[in-house]
C-alpha cells in the first residue's frame, strides 16, 4: 500500500475533527445546565425561571454536594509529601525508583503545580463528570524589555555582550567624577556613562501539567479510553492562540504571519474581516496584528500514513485551519498525554459520572418548594392589604406606612377597621419544612454522601444510637473512599507520563535537597516503564479514625517484636518507618521529616549488625538475672556495712553518753558527799554548842540550887571563900 499524501490525511483528520467538534457541542448543553445548576444560577439553566414579585431563593444541593467530596478526595490523595511512588520493575530499578519518587515528588511537582492542577481536574470531574490532565514538555520563548542608566563602561559591555540581549535605544555621556589620582588624592576626570534599553530574550523549557477545559478538549464520540482514540486533544475555543504565542512557541514567524485570524472560512472573508479591523487605531501597528488570535488545533491521531495497514499514533498540530498548508508539526508519537479524571466509572463510556448529577433534579424540586415556602412566609409577614373605595383620603397612607404616619378617613368612614383590612393567606410553611427533610434523606440516598463523607463524625449529630452513627459513617465514609482510589487509578497515567519526559529531556544530573541534605540524581539511567502507585493513605475516614488504625497497627507490629524478637521475617526498620510516618500524616502533617528521620541503608545496615551482635534473649536473661544477684550482693553487703557503721556509731555515742552520765553522777556523788560533810560538820558543830549550853544551865542550875541550900560547915575543911564565875 502506497503512503498515504499529507493532503488525503489532512481530508481524513478535518473529517475526525469535526465529529469530534460535534460531540463537543452537543455536550456542551449538558455543561452548562450543570454549571448553572452548580453556580445557583436563578434560572437553573431556564429550567425554573423565577416568578415576577416572588422569591429568587435557588437551592445549592449540587455544590453542597461537590463541597463534601472535594475536601476528603484531595486530603487523602494529595496530603502526603510523596502523591505518586514508582514501583521497580526488575532487580536493577530499587534505586532508581526510590530516586524518581523523590526527584518527581519534591522537584519536578511543585514546579509544574501539581497539586493545584489535581484539584482543578477533580473538581472538574465532580461539576462535569469529567476532568483532563495534559503533561507535556514546552520550549518557549518570552521577550522582556527593560530600561537601564548610568552604566559604567564595565557594565555596558557586560550587559551587551549576551547574544539574546538586542539593543533598542542607546545613549553615551560624560559626567566629571572624583576618582583616585596617581598620588592616591581625589581628582576629577570625566567619565562616560550610559543609558540603554535593552530587549532581552529568554527561552522556558521543561515539563508541564494544566488542566484542559473540557470546552477546548476534542475527542472522537466512539472512543471508550484515551488510550485507544481515534482522535484526540486540544482546540482553544474561550481563550484563542495569538500570534505571538505560536512564535514564541518556536513556529516560524513568516508562516505564522500569513496565517488567517480565528473564525474566517476562507481567505476572502478573512481579509474582509482584516480590512474592517484595520481600520480603527489599535490594527494600524505590529503589536495589533501579533494580537490576533489563530484556530489551534494539538491532536494526537490513529491513522495508517506509512501505508502498513496498521495505523500509529501521530501528533499533528495546525494553525489556522486543518489544511495542508496550516499544518506545522507531523510526528509519531508513542502514547497520548492525556489522563481522563473521574470519580465514578461508566463502563464503556469515557464520560464518567459524578453524584453531583445525581443531585440536580432534587435541587430542581427543593428549590420550587423554597421558593413557594419563602412567600408563603412573605404572605404572613406582609398580608395583602384591601381597602374600601372612597374610605381613605389617601391610599398611600396604608400602601406605603411609615412608624407614627397618620390614616385619614374620608367622610364616607367613621371606623377604620371597617375601611382597611388584610388578606388571610392560610400558613402551610411550616409543613414544607418535613418536605425538605425528606428530600434532603433522599438526596443522601441517591448520592450516597452524607456529613460522613465530608469528614464529619455522625457521632456529633444528637438522639443517633452508636450502631446507626456507625452505620452512617461507614455509609459515607465507603462512598467517598471509592472514589478516591477511583481518582487515584486515573492519576497513574499522569506520573508515568512526568517520569518519562524527565527521562527523555534531562541533559545531565541534577541537584536537589532532600530533608536538608543535596541529593544528585541522574534521570537518564531511570528505567521509563516503571510502574507507579499513587498513595490513597488510609481511606477517606476521619483523622480520629486514621490514627487509631495506625495505632493498631504500631502495636500489631509491638506484639510480634514481642513474641518474635526484633530479627524477625515480618518487620523491619522500613516497616516501623512507615508506620510513625503513616501516623503522623493521619494527623494532618505534611512534612514528616520534620519530627522523624528515615533510616539510610548504611544505617539500617548497622542497626542490624549491632542487634545481630546482641547475645541471644536466653543469655541476656541469663546476664541480666546475674547482674541482678550481682547488684543485690552488692546492695547485701552495703547494707550490712550500713548497718555495722550505724551500729558502731550508736556504741560510741552510748559510751559517750555513758561516759557522760558517769561523769555527771560522779559530779553529783561528789556534791553530795561535800555537801552531807558540810552537814554533818554544821550538825556536829550545833550538837557541840548544844551540848556547852547543856553544859552550862546544868551547871548553873547546880550552882543555883546549891545557892539555895543552907550551908553547913564541914568541920574538916577551912574555910574557903568562894568567888568568880564558873567554868
Amino acid at each position: 500500500m502506497a503512503e498515504m499524501t499529507d493532503e488525503r490525511m489532512c481530508a481524513i483528520v478535518s473529517n475526525l475533527v469535526k465529529e469530534c467538534e460535534n460531540a463537543r457541542n452537543e455536550g456542551s448543553a449538558d455543561r452548562k445546565r450543570a454549571l448553572a445548576y452548580f453556580d445557583g444560577e436563578v434560572t437553573l439553566n431556564g429550567d425554573l425561571p423565577p416568578e415576577p414579585n416572588r422569591s429568587r431563593a435557588v437551592s445549592q444541593d449540587m455544590k453542597a454536594v461537590a463541597m463534601k467530596l472535594l475536601p476528603s478526595i484531595l486530603r487523602v490523595i494529595l496530603g502526603g509529601d510523596k502523591i505518586g511512588e514508582y514501583v521497580p520493575v526488575g532487580k536493577d530499578d530499587v534505586d532508581g525508583a526510590d530516586e524518581a519518587t523523590i526527584f518527581i515528588n519534591h522537584k519536578i511537582a511543585p514546579e509544574i503545580e501539581l497539586k493545584r492542577r489535581v484539584e482543578e481536574a477533580v473538581l472538574d470531574a465532580l461539576k462535569l463528570r469529567n476532568g483532563v490532565l495534559k503533561w507535556f514538555y514546552e520550549e518557549k520563548t518570552t521577550v522582556k524589555t527593560t530600561m537601564h542608566k548610568g552604566l559604567s563602561e564595565q557594565e555596558f559591555a557586560a550587559l551587551v555582550a549576551d547574544d539574546d540581549v538586542e539593543v533598542l535605544e542607546h545613549s553615551a555621556q560624560s559626567d566629571m567624577q572624583e576618582v583616585p589620582g596617581p598620588d592616591g588624592m581625589p581628582q576629577s576626570m570625566p567619565v562616560q556613562t550610559h543609558d540603554v534599553k535593552i530587549k532581552r530574550r529568554h527561552k522556558e523549557c521543561g515539563p508541564r501539567l494544566v488542566c484542559v477545559p473540557m470546552e477546548d478538549f476534542l475527542v472522537h464520540p466512539s472512543t471508550v479510553n484515551f488510550a485507544t482514540s481515534p482522535c484526540i486533544g486540544e482546540n482553544p475555543n474561550n481563550q484563542r492562540l495569538t500570534r505571538s504565542d505560536l512564535v514564541s512557541m518556536g513556529f516560524d514567524p513568516e508562516r505564522v504571519a500569513a496565517l488567517p485570524i480565528a473564525g474566517a472560512r476562507d481567505r476572502d472573508q478573512d481579509e474582509e474581516r482584516d480590512v474592517y479591523r484595520m481600520r480603527s487605531e489599535d490594527r494600524q501597528n505590529a503589536d495589533a496584528h501579533a494580537m490576533q488570535e489563530i484556530d489551534y488545533y494539538d491532536l494526537l491521531v490513529r491513522i495508517d500514513k506509512d501505508g502498513d495497514g496498521i495505523a500509529e499514533l501521530r501528533r499533528l498540530v495546525f494553525a489556522g485551519g486543518i489544511k495542508e498548508e496550516y499544518l506545522f508539526i507531523d510526528e509519531e508519537f508513542d502514547e497520548p498525554n492525556y489522563a481522563n479524571i473521574f470519580v465514578r466509572l461508566r463502563q464503556h463510556d469515557w464520560i464518567g459520572d459524578s453524584p453531583c448529577w445525581d443531585a440536580m433534579e432534587i435541587q430542581k424540586i427543593k428549590t420550587q418548594l423554597l421558593r413557594q415556602t419563602l412567600d408563603n412566609l412573605y404572605w404572613q409577614n406582609m398580608p395583602q392589604p384591601i381597602l374600601l373605595e372612597g374610605a381613605l383620603l389617601d391610599k398611600g397612607d396604608v400602601l406605603s406606612p411609615g412608624f407614627g404616619k397618620p390614616i385619614r378617613l374620608g367622610d364616607q368612614a367613621d371606623d377604620v377597621r371597617k375601611a382597611v383590612g388584610f388578606l388571610q393567606v392560610p400558613f402551610f410553611a411550616e409543613k414544607s419544612f418535613n418536605m425538605l427533610a425528606f428530600l434532603d434523606d433522599a438526596l443522601a440516598d441517591r448520592t450516597g454522601v452524607n456529613d460522613a463523607s465530608g469528614g464529619l463524625s455522625p457521632d456529633a449529630l444528637q438522639n443517633v444510637t452508636a450502631k446507626a452513627s456507625a452505620m452512617i459513617e461507614q455509609q459515607g465514609v465507603g462512598q467517598a473512599e471509592m472514589m478516591v482510589r477511583t481518582v487515584a487509578e486515573c492519576l497513574k497515567p499522569v506520573f508515568r507520563g512526568l517520569l518519562k519526559l524527565v527521562v527523555q529531556y534531562q541533559d545531565g544530573p541534577v541537584e536537589i535537597r532532600f530533608q536538608g541534605k543535596p541529593l544528585t540524581f541522574d534521570p537518564r539511567v531511570w528505567n521509563i516503564g516503571m510502574d507507579v502507585t499513587v498513595n490513597t493513605g488510609l481511606g477517606a475516614g476521619t483523622r480520629e479514625r486514621d490514627m487509631m488504625v495506625m495505632q493498631m497497627v504500631a502495636g500489631m507490629q509491638q506484639t510480634i517484636v514481642q513474641f518474635m524478637g526484633q530479627e524477625n521475617p515480618l518487620i523491619g526498620i522500613d516497616e516501623v518507618y512507615n508506620t510513625a510516618a503513616k501516623t503522623i500524616e493521619a494527623a494532618g502533617i505534611v512534612n514528616v521529616s520534620q519530627y522523624i528521620k528515615k533510616p539510610t541503608p548504611e544505617e539500617a545496615q548497622g542497626y542490624m549488625q549491632k542487634m545481630a551482635n546482641k547475645p541471644s534473649p536466653e543469655m541476656e536473661k541469663a546476664q541480666a538475672q546475674a547482674q541482678a544477684k550481682q547488684v543485690e550482693v552488692q546492695a547485701n553487703m552495703q547494707a550490712r556495712q550500713a548497718e555495722m557503721q550505724a551500729q558502731m556509731q550508736a556504741d560510741a555515742a552510748k559510751l559517750q553518753q555513758d561516759g557522760e552520765i558517769r561523769m555527771r553522777q560522779m559530779e553529783l556523788d561528789h556534791q553530795l558527799k561535800r555537801e552531807q560533810m558540810v552537814a554533818e560538820l554544821q550538825l556536829k558543830r550545833e550538837q557541840l554548842a548544844a551540848e556547852l549550853q547543856l553544859k552550862r544551865e546544868q551547871s548553873a542550875a547546880e550552882f543555883a540550887m546549891r545557892a539555895s541550900m543552907p550551908q553547913q560547915p564541914n568541920p574538916n575543911t577551912s574555910r574557903v571563900a568562894m568567888g568568880g564565875q564558873a567554868g
